[in-house]
C-alpha cells in the first residue's frame, strides 16, 4: 500500500516537472539571460567619454535600447535594421544590414524627433603583417585576420552599415559602431579597431534630389526628342523648301537610322565583328573589376579560382581597349586615302574629329550626374558614386580640352574618358602623319617610322629603370583599387605610352588602301589561310599565358622592358592579321560570322555602349543593397544585359543627340553658298540637300567612326 501511495506521489511530482519544462510561457527568464547583450552595450555606451554637445545622442541611444529590452516597435524597428558582421574569414568585407529600414521609418511624420540615419562605418582591424598559408590553424584569429593570401586578398578592413538617431554626429556614431564592435565575436578578438565613418544618409532628406541640374538634363532630352520628331514630321509631309533647312533633315529619323545598317563596299566587315566582341570584352572586364572593387562575399572562392581557372588571365583583358585605338588609326587613314591622299584641310579633320567623340560624352556625363543624380541612392553612395560627382564638378573641363589621360587617377572624371582623350590626341598625330604625307611621301614614312620606334623605346625605356611600376598586377590589388592600380599605372593612360597599336592601324589602313581587299580577294589560299588561323590563335593564347607569367613571377627588367614596349603591338598586330585573313584569304566561315549583318548596328553603336555602359554598372554597385557575389556565370549574363541595355540607350542617344548634332557640325565646316548661287529650282534644291546630308553621314561617320 504505502508503495502504491509513493509511486502516485512520484508520478504527479515527475508530470508537474515535465509540464513546467514543457511550457515556457509559465518560465520567468533571468534578466541577466534576456538583456544581458544590451546591458552590456549600454554600459559600454556610458563608460566612454562624452562631450556635452554630445549628451543628447547619448541619452537617445540609451532610450533606443531600453525599449528594445522592452521590445518597443519603434526601436525594435531601428535595431532590427542592424545586422552583426558574417563571413568577414570567407572574405565578406561589406555588412550592410538593411539600408531601406533605417531610412524609411513608417512613423517619421508622425515623430520626427524618432528620425534616423545610415551611416557606413570602415573599420580596419589592423595592418597586414603576415601571409596566410603561414597562419596556424589553432593560433589565435587576429592572425588569420592580418594576414593576406598569395594573391593578395586581406581580411583586415569591413564595411558597416550602422542605424543611429540622426542627432548624432559622426563622432559620436563612431562611439556607438566601437561599442556595438566589442560585443562582436570579432571584437572579442580584435582589441583596438580604427574606425572612420562615411557621410551618412538623414531619413527624410530629398532636397538636393531635384535641382536645377536635374531639370536642365532631362529638359534637353526633352527638347532634342521633340525637335527630332518635328522635324522628321516636316521633311515627310513638306519636304525642303530652301537650302537653310538642311538643318532641319539633320534631324530626319530614319536617314539617321538608315546610316546604323548601312554597309558600303569600302566598309571591312570583319571589322563589325572584332568591335562588338572587343566592346563585350571591355563591359567584362569593367563589371568584374568594379563589382570586386566593391567587395564580393565570397571572395575566398574567387582567390582559389585564380589559378586552376586562370582567371588572372582574364584580368590582362584591358589590351582589349588598343582594339578601338587601332580602329581609329585604320579608319582614318583609309578614309583619307580614298581620295587619294589629296591635299586635306588637316583642322577640320581634327574638327570633326573632336565633336564625333565629345557629342555623346557630353549627353551622358550630363546624364549620369544630373539626370540620375536623385536616382542612385544606397549604403554606398557617398564612398563610390558621390565621390565620382565631386571629380566631375571640378574637372568636368579637362574632359572637353582632351587631357583626361595625363590626369592623377583621384581627378580623371568618368575614368573610362581617358581612351578619348588618349584616341583624340593619336588623331592629331595620325592627321600630321597624313598631312606630312601629303606634301612628301619620303617625310611622311620617315615621320610614321619615327612615332613607331618612339612608341617602343619610351615605354621599354621607362619599364626598364622602373620594373616594379610598370606591369599591372593581376590580383586582388587590381581588384580592390582599378584606380590606383590600373589608372595609376605610369603606362596605361598617357599617350605617349600608347601610340604603338594606334601606328599599326595606321599601317594596315594604308597597305589596304595599295591592296584594295575588293581586288584582291582570296588570293592567299585557303591552306595557307587555315594554316595561319591556327597559328594565329596558339599565339594569341600563348600571349597572354606570358603576360600573365611576367606580371605575376616578375622578372628581369629587360624582359618586362621588352614585355611592357610591345604587349600593346603585339594585339593590335593579332588584330592585323586576322583582318587580313578574312579579307585577303580563303577562311571558312569566320569571315561570313565576323561580317554578319547583324554585327553592324551594334558595331556602328559601339562608342555609345563603351560611354554608357559604366553608368549602368554604376548604378547597379552603388544602389545595391546586399553584398554582391563572385560567380562567373552570373558575371557573363550580366555582362549581356548591361550591354543589351547600352545598346537600346546609346541607339537613342545616336538618333535624337548624336547623329543630328553631327551632322550639324559637318555642314557650318562646309563653305556656305552665296544667296546668289542658290537653285532656284526646288527640286533639283531638295535633291542637292539629300545628297548633301548623305554625303556628309558618309564622310563624317563612316570614315571616321571610333566605334
Amino acid at each position: 500500500m504505502k508503495s502504491n501511495i509513493f509511486g502516485i506521489i512520484f508520478s504527479v511530482l515527475v508530470s508537474v516537472n515535465v509540464s513546467s519544462n514543457s511550457s515556457p510561457k509559465n518560465v520567468k527568464k533571468n534578466p541577466i539571460e534576456r538583456y544581458g547583450y544590451l546591458d552590456t552595450l549600454i554600459e559600454d555606451l556610458q563608460s566612454q567619454k562624452w562631450g556635452k554637445e554630445e549628451a543628447t545622442c547619448l541619452k537617445q541611444l540609451e532610450k533606443i535600447l531600453l525599449n528594445v529590452q522592452n521590445s518597443t516597435t519603434w526601436a525594435t524597428w531601428i535595431w532590427d535594421s542592424m545586422q552583426t558582421p558574417v563571413g568577414q574569414l570567407y572574405g565578406s568585407k561589406n555588412h550592410y544590414g538593411n539600408y531601406d529600414e533605417c531610412l524609411e521609418f513608417p512613423w517619421e511624420q508622425v515623430h520626427p524627433d524618432l528620425r534616423t540615419q545610415y551611416c557606413m562605418a570602415h573599420i580596419t582591424l589592423g595592418p597586414v603583417d603576415s601571409k596566410l598559408d603561414e597562419v596556424d590553424l589553432f593560433g589565435h584569429v587576429e592572425n588569420y585576420l592580418r594576414a593576406k593570401s598569395k594573391n593578395h586578398l586581406k581580411f583586415n578592413t569591413l564595411a558597416w552599415g550602422i542605424c543611429a538617431p540622426v542627432v548624432c554626429e559622426p563622432h559620436s556614431v563612431s562611439k556607438l559602431v566601437g561599442s556595438m564592435f566589442r560585443q562582436t565575436h570579432l571584437g572579442i578578438a580584435v582589441d583596438k579597431p580604427e574606425i572612420s565613418l562615411s557621410n551618412c544618409y538623414i531619413a527624410g532628406k530629398t532636397e538636393d534630389a531635384y535641382n536645377f541640374g536635374y531639370y536642365f538634363s532631362w529638359s534637353l532630352v526633352a527638347f532634342f526628342i521633340i525637335l527630332s520628331l518635328v522635324s522628321t514630321s516636316y521633311v515627310n509631309h513638306k519636304g525642303l523648301g530652301s537650302n537653310g533647312m538642311a538643318y532641319f533633315n539633320a534631324f530626319y529619323i530614319p536617314r539617321n537610322l538608315q546610316f546604323l545598317s548601312k554597309v558600303t563596299e569600302d566598309d571591312i566587315g570583319p571589322l563589325f565583328g572584332i568591335r562588338v566582341m572587343a566592346c563585350f570584352c571591355i563591359t567584362l572586364f569593367h563589371i568584374w573589376i568594379l563589382t570586386t572593387t566593391l567587395g564580393v562575399t565570397n571572395s575566398i572562392r574567387l582567390d582559389k579560382d585564380f589559378e586552376p581557372k586562370k582567371l588572372t588571365m582574364f584580368l590582362h583583358l584591358e589590351v582589349a581597349v588598343d582594339t578601338f585605338l587601332f580602329m581609329s588609326g585604320f579608319l582614318l587613314i583609309k578614309g583619307l586615302a580614298h581620295n587619294g591622299f589629296k591635299t586635306f584641310n588637316p583642322l577640320k579633320v581634327l574638327v570633326k574629329r573632336y565633336f564625333r567623340l565629345i557629342i555623346p560624352v557630353s549627353i551622358i556625363l550630363l546624364l549620369a550626374f544630373r539626370g540620375l543624380n536623385h536616382v542612385i541612392q544606397g549604403p554606398v553612395r557617398n564612398d563610390f558614386f558621390q565621390k565620382e560627382s565631386d571629380v566631375c564638378d571640378q574637372h568636368w573641363f579637362d574632359v572637353f580640352l582632351m587631357i583626361q589621360n595625363y590626369m592623377r587617377p583621384e581627378n580623371m572624371c568618368y575614368p573610362v574618358l581617358w581612351s578619348v582623350s588618349c584616341d583624340f590626341q593619336l588623331t592629331v598625330l595620325g592627321t600630321m602623319i597624313a598631312w606630312v604625307f601629303t606634301k612628301s611621301r619620303k617625310f611622311g614614312l620617315l615621320f610614321f617610322l619615327t612615332s613607331f620606334i618612339a612608341s617602343i623605346v619610351l615605354p621599354a625605356a621607362f619599364a626598364f629603370t622602373h620594373r616594379d611600376l610598370s606591369v599591372i598586377p593581376p590580383d586582388f590589388r587590381l581588384l580592390d583599387n582599378y584606380k590606383d592600380s590600373l589608372l595609376g599605372n605610369p603606362l596605361y593612360a598617357p599617350t605617349h605610352y600608347r601610340g604603338g597599336s594606334y601606328l599599326v592601324g595606321v599601317a594596315l589602313g594604308y597597305l589596304m588602301s595599295i591592296y584594295n581587299p575588293v581586288n584582291h580577294r582570296n588570293i592567299l589560299s585557303k591552306k595557307f589561310s587555315i594554316l595561319s588561323l591556327c597559328v594565329l590563335l596558339v599565339m594569341f593564347v600563348e600571349f597572354f599565358i606570358a603576360s600573365d607569367t611576367i606580371a605575376r613571377q616578375g622578372n628581369t627588367a629587360f624582359v618586362v622592358a621588352l614585355y611592357v614596349s610591345l604587349k600593346r603591338i603585339i594585339w593590335a598586330g593579332f588584330i592585323a592579321i586576322l583582318v587580313m585573313l578574312c579579307e585577303y584569304g580563303t577562311l571558312p566561315v569566320l569571315p561570313s560570322f565576323l561580317s554578319w549583318s547583324a554585327w553592324v548596328p551594334i558595331s556602328r553603336l559601339s562608342y555609345g555602349i563603351y560611354l554608357i555602359h559604366i553608368t549602368l554598372v554604376t548604378y547597379r554597385i552603388n544602389a545595391t543593397r546586399s553584398p554582391l557575389q563572385y560567380d562567373l556565370i552570373n558575371l557573363i549574363v550580366h555582362t549581356l544585359g548591361v550591354t543589351v541595355f547600352s545598346s537600346i540607350v546609346s541607339l537613342a542617344v545616336w538618333t535624337f543627340y548624336e547623329a543630328p548634332l553631327g551632322n550639324i557640325v559637318s555642314l557650318l565646316l562646309k563653305t556656305k553658298p552665296k544667296s546668289q548661287e542658290i537653285q532656284k529650282d526646288k527640286a533639283v534644291q531638295n535633291l542637292g540637300d539629300l545628297k548633301k546630308i548623305e554625303a556628309l553621314q558618309g564622310n563624317v561617320y563612316e570614315k571616321s567612326n571610333k566605334l
